[in-house]
Formats: structure tokens, sequence, C-alpha cells
């Protein structure tokens, strides 16, 4: 449904005498300084495994000089022991993998103390490394921080023991078991460790970081109790319920969990001690009970798509849009629901949404797909999970020019989306499938349509992938190959369509396995018969 056009009516009053000193301020639309895991800012994602190359950045952390990535497609964790200051700079350590041209997941066998599949949270506490090994559904815990390579982790969180990593244990959800944990976070004052339980629907939260294996959380947050584990608690969306929450952070009291298939960040204004807690504002949306991409419309500073970042000084608020293409800051911690950015990045203005700006080539001031966003010091981190890449962006000094009295009202318009849905939803019927390439075919969507997206992961609905391509109106059948798979693994896709601004519905969702890696093997995957696989040799 669009949204009425408001008229905001804005007084600016400017004091001069706190304007004679610079201040350090991001700004829209900005350049990177350095790019980490490409050689330049123009350079297509190459997804080859090297010291120099990311594909598929899940998470960061800063560890004094040290620089922690996750690079999930990859299946490992690499560490600089510099924060880099020059383009294309070699990691130093790579954890998860034997050297630094290896890329299976669990190193191409079983799970174990040394392996990792698809890394989706990286954190330091003090000497400690902690990795949610989001494949393996566990968080490994380092006593250490790694300073050799294929290094063996000494706790794990969410199974018995080191050499197992299915979903909730292979049973029952319980408050010690995990299902694809992502972002992770610490509270320094309580000594609380925070985990987001993505596709259990949830947050846990432990009074102490586990020094035992198969430890049980003390609170959860999103579920009623322990035991629960359906989006939005099975019910309508609320300030108690998550759809895939994928990060967590902590700023003194206040908790913020970016509730990424809601479309929305909820904020605690206290930490929760209790189990099912409601958060007390929402950003992304008017209301608690709403979860609408863009909420319903056109993309604004006050919308968001499928937010899978969320980060805080303890001042300012950082968010990473994934599905709008962008990162959002906001100035200072909101207090009511549905505030507006005050600056974008990754985007011209507060309206744009196109991957890279609608260019073929990634730059300095483009992004796609960005997965996740933190700063240290005077450096603002942002991973660009589809270029491949993370980029630095340095504050900017800013000396405001003395003024006083009080400027002219502003008159701002946020715009609206004239674009129309496609009318109905893709549907997907067949999937062949190579060792690390799957071809989709799909029925087009009716309506009008420019461009379709397709959204694929580990676990139903898991969306941690996707892609973009344009393509319009057509009869038949659309096919497109999505490449660069993990061998002998199991993935779940599906597609929907867009026209400009307006996304349509997803279509349905097809399982599928890729088969081992170098085999020549084509396997095919039907819609309507999901054990009917027809092998045929190349």
């Amino acid at each position: 449904m669009r949204r009425p056009l408001i008229f905001f009516f804005i007084s600016i009053f400017i004091i001069s005498q706190f304007l004679t000193e610079s201040v350090f301020a991001y700004t829209t639309n900005m350049n990177a300084s350095v790019v980490v895991g490409k050689p330049t800012f123009t350079s297509p994602a190459d997804f080859t495994a090297s010291a120099t190359n990311l594909y598929g950045v899940s998470d960061m952390a800063i560890s004094g000089t040290k620089f922690i990535v996750a690079d999930c497609n990859h299946n490992r964790v690499l560490i600089y022991n510099t924060i880099p200051t020059a383009n294309g700079a070699a990691a130093n350590v790579v954890v998860g993998q034997v050297n630094m041209t290896s890329s299976t997941s669990n190193q191409g066998g079983t799970v174990g103390a040394n392996t990792l599949s698809c890394p989706g949270g990286v954190l330091v506490v003090g000497d400690k490394l902690l990795i949610a090994d989001s494949g393996n559904h566990r968080v490994l815990i380092y006593n250490t921080i790694p300073t050799s390579n294929n290094a063996s982790a000494n706790v794990v969180i969410g199974q018995a023991n080191m050499t197992t990593g299915t979903a909730n244990q292979g049973g029952a959800v319980g408050a010690n078991t995990l299902n694809g944990p992502g972002g992770l976070d610490y509270d320094s004052s309580t000594g609380k460790l925070f985990v987001t339980d993505s596709f259990n629907n949830r947050v846990l939260i432990y009074n102490a970081i586990p020094t035992a294996n198969n430890a049980a959380a003390n609170v959860v947050v999103g579920q009623a109790d322990m035991t629960g584990s359906a989006f939005n608690q099975g019910g309508a969306i609320s300030a108690n319920g998550f759809d895939a929450p994928y990060d967590v952070a902590v700023t003194g009291n206040t908790l913020l969990i970016a509730d990424s298939s809601n479309s929305r960040i909820l904020i605690y204004n206290s930490i929760p001690i209790a189990n099912n807690a409601s958060a007390n504002v929402v950003i992304g949306q008017v209301d608690m009970i709403s979860g609408s991409v863009n909420q319903g419309g056109a993309v604004g500073a006050n919308t968001l798509n499928e937010s899978t970042s969320v980060f805080s000084d303890g001042t300012k608020v950082f968010i990473a849009d994934v599905t709008n293409n962008r990162v959002l800051i906001y100035n200072s911690i909101p207090t009511s629901n549905n505030a507006s950015a005050d600056v974008v990045i990754g985007q011209t203005n507060f309206t744009g949404s196109s991957a890279n700006q609608g260019s073929a080539t990634p730059g300095a001031n483009t992004l796609f797909n960005p997965s996740y966003v933190i700063t240290s010091g005077s450096t603002m981190f942002i991973a660009d999970d589809q270029n491949g890449r993370v980029l630095l962006y340095e504050d900017v000094a800013v000396t405001p020019t003395p003024s006083s009295g009080t400027s002219a009202p502003t008159s701002v318009s946020p715009s609206s989306c004239g674009a129309t849905a496609p009318h109905s939803s893709p549907n997907l019927f067949q999937i062949d499938v190579k060792d690390t390439s799957a071809t989709l075919y799909f029925a087009p969507v009716a309506g009008p349509v420019n461009r379709y997206f397709i959204a694929y992961g580990y676990t139903p609905g898991d969306e941690r992938f996707g892609v973009e391509f344009s393509q319009g109106a057509s009869t038949g059948v659309v096919a497109y190959t999505v490449g660069y798979l993990s061998p002998n693994s199991t993935y779940y896709f599906r597609v929907r369509g867009g026209n400009g601004c307006q996304p349509g519905a997803w279509g349905n969702e097809m399982k599928i396995r890729t088969e081992k890696k170098g085999t020549s093997l084509i396997r095919t995957f039907y819609k309507n018969f999901p054990s009917r696989i027809a092998g045929r040799r190349l």
C-alpha cells in the first residue's frame, strides 16, 4: 500500500559558539578509503580462495591492531595482524582451513575442532576468539586468538562435542542447542554473552562465556521459553517475536537486535533478565506489529529491507540494510518508533536501492548486499557481501560555518514508489545441479517485471546468499545458473520478480544437494518429486 505524502517542517537553530571546532562525521555517498579482499575498488567479484581474496563476508571484529574477518563462502576466518591501510592486503592467519587456498566446508571431511562451515559471526573478548560456525550449528571458543593456520577450538556451544554439527543436535530445541547461529556480542559490564540463534528465531543470553562444551543458555529473547523456535512465535508480528534474527549489539544497558526477515531493528531499553521480553522501540517500521519490506512502499530514510546487522558505538547506530544495498547511520539511538536515518552509505540518497548504484562495476562508494557493519575508533568497516570485499571508511573532518539565528524552514518529503509490482510469483519447477553450480528453471511472473531475485541458503527460508539479474517480461521458461556453490552441500532456493522499486512475492522453495567435488554428473531436481533424481553424464 502506498503511503501518503507527508511534509515535515524542520526549524534548525544554530548557535555559533558550538560551531567553531571541526567535528568528525560520515557523509552520504562517501567513498571508502581502503578495500580488503580485492585489489582495487572496481575489481569484480572473484571467488578463488587466497590470502588476498574474500567471498561472502559475514562478520568482522577488531582486537587491538588485529582485523578478523568471517569469510563465509570460503568456510574460514581470516586474521590480519594489522588493520589494512592499503588495498588488497594479505591475511596472516587462516582459521578453519589448512592453508590460504583451501575453502571446502569442514575441510572436505567431517566436523572437527579445526573445521568451519560458513562462519556467520566473530567476536573477540579479551584473549578469546569466538566464531559462530553457522553451517555446523555451533559457536566455537578459542582460548587464545590463533597465530598459526588450522588452529583447533577449545570449547563448543550448541553441540555436545567437537565432532557433531547437526541443527539442534539432531533433536528438539533446547537451552543448549543452536540452529544457524549468526551475530555475537558481549557485555563487559556483566560478563554476558549474546548469540543470535537465527533459524530458531531467538537470541540466547549466557550469564558468562562457557568454559565447557554444551552449555545451556540462561535467558531467551524472541521465544516464550527455551523449547520454542517458530518465527514470530508462530503468530503475528509483535514486540517479543523474531523472524530470522541475524545480529545483536549491546551498548551500555541497551540491547539492539536485527530482526532480518521482519525488516526491522528492535531496541530494548534494558538487557532482558527473563524469557520473552518485549522490545521498547522499533526502527524500520511504524509500530511493533508491522514487518513489510520498506513498510510496503518506497525506499526511504525510515525503511529497511531485510536488515542483517546492527552496531552501536554508544552514540550512533549503524545498520546494514542488505537488500536496499546500503548502510544507514543514525546519529543517536532512536527513542521512538519509525525514526529516520541521518546518513546513507552506498547510495546517493535515501530513495536509492540499486546494487552498486545500478552499475555493473563496483566502486568506492557503492555496495551490493552489505551484510555487516562495525566501527573502531574513527574507522567504519562494511562487509560488502556480493562484491566479495570489506570497505574501510574514515570519518571526515567537517568544519561548520559559524552562524547565529534560525535557518529557514526546510520541506522534506519522502518519495513514493510509482511502480507496479509483478502480479504473480515465479514457479520454480526444476534445478539441474553440478558440484559447484545449480541451474534454476522457472516460469516467469505475470505483469510488469524487469528483474529477478534468487535467494538461497542452507536451511528452509535461509536468505544469506542472493543474486539479482535483469530480465524483462517473457513467456515460456527463464533459466539462470548460480555458481560458486560448495560441493556435496544442501541448499534451498526460491525466486521472486521485481519491477523498478517494487519487489514481487517469493515463489515456492526447492531443496537440492550439490554433487561431490570434481564429478561430471548432473542431477535434476523436480518441484513435485523432491526424491526423484535423474542423473545423466555429460
